[in-house]
């Protein structure tokens, strides 16, 4: 998760920032309807389900191997959530994503939060990452 958090930021989140930017507002809309005629969102919501799901399973089939990074895994995705919540930043995203006319401030809201936000998800999983492997 963490490499594709640094890949986010790097490219696709990156891109976003641009078309924003450049008021190039058809690449949402394009992005929308490409998340509405597949199965784009369901998967999306699935993966970051899934996280907690694989953090739970790997908590009690490892609690005594130790207990503080496999409760730091499971905490993360729960960070995210609040984080894209507190900043405002998952209202806006939902609202970009979804094709419809969007503000201006809605726009610089998106922009400010999408690239930070994605730095501190990138350090956080790296960091659990890093916890879990120094249980081997």
């Amino acid at each position: 998760m963490s490499g594709m958090m640094l890949m986010y930021t790097v490219t696709l989140g990156s891109y976003f920032n641009y078309i924003l930017k450049n008021k190039i507002l058809s690449g949402f809309q394009d992005y929308s309807s490409f998340r509405s005629n597949t199965n784009v969102k369901i998967n999306h919501s699935i993966i970051l389900l899934g996280q907690i799901i694989v953090s739970i399973i790997s908590l009690i089939l490892n609690y005594n191997k130790g207990f503080n990074p496999l409760c730091f895994s499971l905490i993360v995705p729960i960070i995210m959530l609040v984080l894209h919540t507190l900043t405002g930043f998952g209202e806006v995203e939902n609202l970009v994503n979804s094709g419809k006319k969007v503000e201006m401030n809605q726009i610089e809201k998106y922009v400010t939060w999408n690239i930070p936000l994605h730095i501190i998800y990138f350090i956080l999983y790296l960091i659990s990452a890093e916890q879990l492997l120094s249980l081997f």
